[in-house]
């Protein structure tokens, strides 16, 4: 998550004023990618409910072989030439030390960056942490969990713009 962001970001040198604005670039840098693949993950989840709704689930077993996965924050790559398969219906834990990324493969898998997710299925990732706007804000805990469910939001979209079009003639 962006934790492990901030944690490299911090792990650079601040103590000369040219380091600190070395510091600042590359937070700046982790920060628009860590934005890139939040953006990246929305269409993948949109993508997968789309697929599954048009064709149905997706029912074959998830293989990824020999893929890397770069730092975020630079350094050098948190994984390579990992690989893994996971088989329908299965129990599978990470675990590792914190600050090892963990959360940042689960990230990459939900986006699609790494390994070879179908785009018929839908990775749920849950974040770390949350990020209200002043949408959110307004909402009830209620309306947040109902608005937490995509593929009702976007049934209720394809409704909408059906009752439009069908208003207009």
């Amino acid at each position: 998550g962006s934790g492990d962001a901030e944690a490299c970001a911090q792990a650079v040198p601040t103590t000369a004023r040219a380091g600190k604005r070395a510091a600042e670039t590359l937070a700046d840098k982790v920060k628009r990618e860590q934005a890139l693949l939040d953006e990246e993950l929305e269409a993948a989840r949109i993508g997968a409910v789309r697929i599954r709704n048009a064709e149905g689930a997706f029912l074959g077993q998830l293989e990824a072989r020999e893929f890397s996965m770069p730092n975020p924050g630079g350094g050098p790559d948190l994984l390579e030439k990992a690989s893994y398969t996971l088989q329908r219906g299965g129990s599978y834990a990470l675990v590792g030390r914190n600050g090892c990324g963990k959360s940042t493969l689960l990230k990459a898998m939900a986006s699609r960056r790494v390994g070879a997710i179908h785009p018929a299925v839908t990775v749920h990732y849950v974040s770390q942490e949350v990020e209200l706007t002043d949408r959110t804000l307004s909402m009830t805990p209620l309306d947040l969990v109902v608005h937490a469910d995509l593929e009702r939001r976007l049934l209720i979209e394809e409704r909408d713009a059906l009752i439009a079009a069908e208003a207009k003639g």
